[in-house]
């Protein structure tokens, strides 16, 4: 706090005022007389110079009553300078207040630090004195009852002759009375000393007159006032040093943007602000083109970049948008199918690595025979069709063509005039599928086989309702016309969509319009993971066998059905062999072949399929074209020997020994581990008779071992049904007790555990064994140790539960077998299904609960309510079931899995598979693929993240309120719609609360907008809504929201005002397309952005698919306002039922969540 000098101007702090009085004189030195000052606040010297009620205290007249209580007092009409106490000060809300500014040389204190024109400008810099010369002229600025002066330190003395140098400051060097030789020059200075030869400053030079005396200096440059010029003017080694401004920041006149940042410059003596030139426009939240507007005509807009964190196409951007000083990198493009074009289509990292027809059979053009059976391959973005196929010298009697020639046994081979037989020249394994046939070959009279007539070879496909080239499928992989999907159909009236596909339909090409079509169909039964689209699902009666071959096909034993049956790497299940339903033991190729209960199964290091044909008694092989044969065994009985001569009781287990290359049979009915080499030849390997005895193999005794398995070790386990055990053989063929004592159901070590009735096992990579227990319904787990434990389901408890190991339920389990990616895959037999264990869930694989025979795919995707559809940043369809309390996705292959959810409604946080839900509502994702989801009757926003772990982000669970807050102290109320923006804020349509809220990346949730439920326009503050319902974000950053009451589109733009795009401001419903607020909708759902801006819409109100254009413009795209059904067709033609989700993709194609059909409807984009 400042007190005024006696003067009346504001001065000195108090506290440096009390030290400065103790000083004797300082009333001198300051000058103070007793004069009132104009707020009150004086200066003293006794009580006389105060005013009434005022006392003299330390020279500043204060209020009587500060000095209370202190024991102060003053002499009257005596001075008051006296010595106080270290805590004696004047109250400082006693005194008027100080504005600081700049100190400047004008007698007073200007920024208010107790001092008077301590640190004004220039003060201290060399100067020149008016009126003065030589060395007298040389002074310093200093600052003199406020006046700034220069000031010379110079005394003037007696000339000093000789030295060339003006002591006597009368501007001559050397003059009078010094003397010189007339003639004679000399250098001569004289300005201040110490000037010369500084700034522009130099000596000069002198001639001595004809009197002896030194005349002018002439040619000399002496220090001049200082001017703004760029040049030292008064010669003290600083340029322009009078003008501290120069080089400092200004603001140009008449300027904007960055041009108006100029800097002070010296330019002919003048001071001047010197305007910045303007630049390109650039994103960096400045004017840098000085046209008074910021990031505007930005040049990189509309560039091209690459985005970070994205991989192939999805990285080639484009710089869309400039936001907060930051250019935006953006695409359109969504991950799609990979094609063979030479590019990452689906943004993985890889090019051209699979593809639609990647793997499909076609026919090598130019060559014939088994050369000519190709699969298509890519090769720098082209198609290929190649053959794996080598030719080779011909040989005779095989009925191949090894040469590739075109003909079967020709040349060199022999035969007998006149014979015939069947002859094939095409690939192996297409004979007898599709339009392939075999011709007839005749020997003729030189004993050479003639050409092979009749015959059909594999060819191109074309579009004519035939498989052409004989790999079971028809009018696939067609070319269309002139390589182009596109095409103008024929069409009448006015349609929605005046553009096609080519498409072959009953063997013809032709052009047609888009048509609607179901993805994923509604089942009143359920839920179901599966494929989606046309799918067909395969039925299994008794699942009991599994083996995988070398290209990781399944096949599977069927034990009631009579049949195996295989599961290809596309998902396609059929019946490899034998015939289902029909029993017998004939060999032969395919169904031709009968088989008898098969029941274990077993692959060689030559992908031939051995299989225990329990009810007939023997050991089949199949080669991997389908050719079934008798290994070994014939009819019931016991007997070693070789191949049929051998003699087997109902086996059961198989396993091949790849290192030693023997076949080990559980033959459960001798109670014994027979052997079979490569040539046939059966030996009983360990056990005697039925019984419970360890020692030697040949003295060991089992009772009904139903399965056998072997170690990395080379060490055999049996599972000794009947005796409850697990037993072991090791190499030297010693019999032991490895885990169980009697029947029963106990984990632990060794012989502490109990099993009943152990079933199948399966060997894992770290050599622990997995056994399928067939009473209990359980699969144990056994370390390579003997530790017990329970791996999957439940003791005595069936079902066929998907979930975590914990939870997952089977019935009557059997057969178990490694997939190539490390699952475990069990024939689940009570439920007619095969199951996958991965290391923390149980899945359904294939079949459904329902028995059967039918072939098809392993499983077809069926919904139950489908409530909402969503794309992830990769283009990866999401479906929402709202009844099932699951959130499903479908893969590229297009299969359909559940990724969160049990299927029970609850609200358990934890692993994904068992974590609970209560009507999963709507799902975003963050930029790290952390997904979160309104779980609507829970009242919370749960967060799935890259763990696949579920926990509850933000919500009290099941609790309604509006409250804000951090994490679960907040609450909404019936949480409905989601969008996230590009910082991962999190948006919430808090329908029931007709707010919009927001949440943090740290949980912390706020209110965006919105309060009670009305209707009103404005900026965030002010808007109002009614029941908003559903959220999406456009590119660049304006968020739109769904009014489901309010019958409304409503926009948010990024500066924070709310404007009605579509619908009524009244709120009125109807069934009218128009522009902007002429637009009638009724209770819309769902909204999603596609391709160009464009806004599609749907809802239960009016059925149907519409869409806003940039415009404004309200359309009908698909279905009719107010005609509910199912009916697939162009988009005129299509009818929905309570549509109530949307989604589209990068290409514009729409998916619908058609909940009243139960189903996911699939809209394919009409042509540009």
């Amino acid at each position: 706090m400042d007190v005024r000098l006696c003067d009346g101007r504001k001065g000195m702090s108090l506290r440096r005022l009390f030290g400065c009085m103790l000083l004797v004189g300082c009333f001198v030195a300051l000058g103070c007389a007793p004069k009132p000052s104009a707020d009150g606040v004086d200066f003293c010297q006794t009580n006389a110079d105060c005013q009434s009620q005022l006392t003299c205290w330390i020279g500043v007249c204060v209020d009587r009553s500060i000095l209370e209580g202190r024991g102060q007092s003053t002499l009257d009409g005596g001075e008051a300078i006296r010595e106080r106490e270290p805590s004696e000060t004047l109250p400082e809300s006693k005194l008027p207040d100080c504005t600081p500014s700049a100190e400047i040389c004008n007698g007073k204190d200007d920024d208010c630090d107790g001092q008077i024109d301590e640190d004004y400008p220039n003060k201290g810099t060399e100067c020149v004195v008016s009126g003065e010369k030589g060395p007298c002229a040389q002074g310093t600025l200093l600052c003199q009852q406020g006046v700034s002066k220069c000031v010379s330190a110079h005394q003037k003395v007696a000339e000093i002759c000789g030295n060339g140098i003006d002591e006597d400051c009368d501007g001559l060097a050397d003059g009078p009375p010094c003397k010189c030789t007339p003639g004679d020059k000399q250098d001569c200075y004289t300005g201040p000393v110490g000037t010369d030869r500084k700034g522009l400053c130099k000596k000069g030079e002198q001639l001595c007159k004809a009197d002896s005396s030194w005349g002018d200096c002439t040619g000399e440059i002496v220090p001049t006032t200082e001017l703004c010029n760029g040049k030292d003017d008064n010669c003290d080694g600083q340029i322009d040093e009078a003008y501290p401004e120069n080089g400092q920041s200004c603001t140009a006149n008449g300027q904007q943007g960055e041009c108006a940042k100029g800097t002070y410059t010296c330019a002919s003596g003048t001071l001047t602000c010197q305007a910045a030139s303007s630049s390109k426009e650039i994103c960096d939240g400045k004017d840098n083109d000085c046209d008074g507007k910021v990031d505007n005509n930005v040049e990189s807009i509309g560039k091209s970049c690459s985005i970070q964190g994205q991989q192939g196409r999805c990285a080639e951007g484009t710089y869309t948008n400039c936001q907060a000083a930051q250019l935006e990198c953006t695409t359109s493009y969504q991950p799609q199918s990979e094609t063979c074009n030479g590019q990452d289509d689906d943004c993985d990292g890889q090019t051209d690595e699979t593809f639609a027809k990647m793997g499909m059979t076609c026919v090598v053009s130019g060559t014939s025979g088994p050369c000519a059976a190709g699969t298509y391959t890519c090769t720098q973005g082209k198609e290929e069709c190649t053959s794996s196929y080598t030719a080779s010298a011909e040989l005779c009697g095989d009925g191949v063509d090894n040469d590739c020639d075109g003909t079967v046994d020709e040349a060199q081979c022999t035969c007998k005039p006149g014979n015939t037989r069947n002859c094939y020249a095409g690939p192996a394994g297409t004979l007898g599928v599709g339009a392939c046939q075999a011709g007839t070959q005749t020997c003729d009279s030189a004993g050479k086989w003639g050409s092979c007539v009749g015959e059909v070879l594999p060819t191109k496909e074309q579009c004519n309702s035939k498989d052409d080239d004989c790999d079971g499928q028809v009018d696939e992989g067609y070319i269309e016309v002139n390589g182009s999907t596109t095409c103008t159909p024929v069409l009448a009236g006015t349609p929605r969509c005046t553009k096609g596909y080519n498409v072959c339909e009953s063997g013809t090409l032709t052009c047609a319009q888009p048509k609607t079509s179901v993805l994923i169909p509604g089942a009143y039964q359920g839920f179901s993971e599966g494929f989606v689209g046309s799918c067909k699902p395969a039925l299994f009666e008794q699942p009991f066998g599994l083996a995988f071959n070398a290209k990781g096909e399944l096949f599977v034993s069927d034990f009631q059905e009579h049949v195996i049956r295989k599961i290809d790497l596309a998902g396609n299940v059929t019946t490899f062999v034998g015939k289902a339903g029909s029993s017998g033991r004939g060999n032969g190729q395919g169904k031709a072949a009968r088989f008898n209960a098969p029941a274990g199964l077993a692959i060689d290091d030559k992908d031939n399929l051995y299989v225990a044909d329990q009810s007939n008694h023997r050991i089949r092989k199949i080669d991997p074209q389908g050719n079934v044969t008798t290994f070994a065994g014939s009819s019931s009985g016991y007997k070693d020997g070789k191949g049929t001569a051998a003699r087997f009781n109902a086996p059961t287990g198989l396993v091949y020994d790849k290192v030693k290359h023997v076949l080990y049979v559980a033959d459960r009915g001798n109670h014994r581990i027979r052997a079979i080499d490569v040539q046939g030849n059966v030996s009983t390997f360990a056990g005697t008779k039925s019984g419970k005895k360890d020692g030697q193999a040949a003295l060991a005794e089992f009772n009904s071992p139903q399965d056998v398995v072997i170690n990395s070790k080379g060490e055999l386990f049996v599972s000794d049904r009947d005796n409850h055990q697990i037993r072991k053989i090791d190499a030297q063929g010693n019999v032991t007790t490895f885990a169980g004592t009697t029947s029963g159901y106990k984990d632990g070590p060794g012989n502490a555990a109990q099993f009943d009735r152990p079933m199948y096992m399966a060997v894992g990579a770290g050599d622990e064994l997995y056994v399928s227990e067939e009473n209990t319904h359980v699969v144990r787990k056994l370390t390579s140790t003997g530790v017990v434990s329970t791996h999957t389901g439940a003791r005595y408890s069936r079902g066929a539960t998907n979930s975590t190991l914990f939870f997952g339920r089977v019935i009557d389990p059997r057969g178990m077998a490694f997939a190539p990616d490390g699952a475990l895959m069990l024939a689940d037999a009570g439920n007619h299904l095969i199951r996958r264990l991965t290391s923390t869930e149980i899945r359904t694989y294939a079949g459904r609960t329902t028995a059967g025979d039918d072939d098809g795919k392993r499983m077809c995707a069926r919904m139950y309510s489908p409530r909402r559809v969503r794309l992830d940043p990769t283009g990866t369809l999401y479906v929402l079931d709202v009844r099932e309390h699951v959130i499903a996705k479908v893969d590229q292959n297009g299969y359909m899995s559940v990724v969160a959810g049990s299927g029970e409604s609850g609200g358990r946080d934890g692993d994904a598979l068992s974590a609970q839900f209560d009507e999963p509502v709507d799902v975003v994702w963050d930029s790290k693929g952390n997904m979160f989801i309104a779980d609507l009757s829970n009242e919370l926003v749960r967060k799935l993240d890259t763990n696949g772990k579920v926990s509850t982000f933000a919500g009290s669970y099941r609790s309604l309120g509006k409250r804000d807050g951090v994490g679960t102290s907040a609450q909404f109320d019936s949480p409905y719609g989601l969008a996230i923006d590009k910082k991962d804020a999190l948006f919430v349509a808090d329908t029931d609360n007709n707010r919009i809220r927001k949440i943090d990346p740290s949980a912390n949730v706020t209110t965006y907008t919105g309060a009670n439920r009305a209707y009103k326009d404005g900026t965030l503050a002010q808007a109002r809504f009614v029941r908003p319902i559903s959220l999406t974000f456009d590119t660049i950053g304006n968020l739109f929201v769904v009014e489901f009451n309010g019958n409304r589109i409503r926009k948010i733009d990024t500066s924070g005002n709310v404007t009605t795009l579509i619908g009524s401001t009244s709120g009125t419903s109807g069934k009218v397309d128009g522009i902007g607020t002429a637009a009638r909708l009724y209770y819309v759902w769902d909204l999603a952005f596609g391709p160009m801006g464009r806004l599609f819409f749907l809802g239960e109100g009016n059925d149907a698919l519409r869409v806003v254009d940039t415009t404004a413009n309200t359309t009908t795209l698909v279905g009719e306002m107010g005609s509910s059904d199912s009916t697939d067709g162009t988009y005129s033609q299509a009818r929905f039922d309570n549509p109530k989700g949307i989604a589209v993709d990068a290409n514009g194609n729409m998916y619908v969540a058609d909940e009243g059909n139960r189903s996911v409807r699939f809209v394919p984009v009409c042509p540009p």
